[in-house]
């Protein structure tokens, strides 16, 4: 084995502790933001497929319900979090998408019924 100044490379064995074979690995921690981004895509999905079917008013719904998530966990962030440029740029992509739905969207999704 080479050393480095008396030092071995590879600590001996047995001083490092393995986590025993088909033990379940631990539980990553996130935080709540990654879990607002992986709602959210999923959402956006859901969202992508009303399209596909031609159902503008629900993917509609789903949008705004991802965009007010986003903005909520956006207003309790610092700006120095992982996440929050993840959120930022969701928000601008949801904006976007929202605003180009809106406009293959008719004139009479937007007209109340009167009563």
């Amino acid at each position: 084995m080479s050393t480095f100044q008396g030092v071995p490379r590879v600590p001996p064995r047995g001083s490092r502790t393995l986590r025993p074979r088909g033990e379940a690995a631990p539980p990553q921690r996130f935080s709540a933001a990654q879990g607002t981004v992986d709602e959210v895509a999923v959402k956006q999905k859901e969202a992508g497929v009303l399209v596909r079917k031609n159902d503008l008013n629900g993917a509609l719904t789903l949008f705004d319900e991802c965009l007010v998530e986003v903005e909520e966990t956006l207003d309790g962030l610092p700006k120095d979090d992982l996440h929050y440029m993840t959120l930022a740029q969701a928000r601008n992509d949801l904006t976007t998408k929202i605003a180009k739905l809106k406009e293959f969207t008719p004139y009479e999704y937007y007209l109340k019924p009167v009563k």
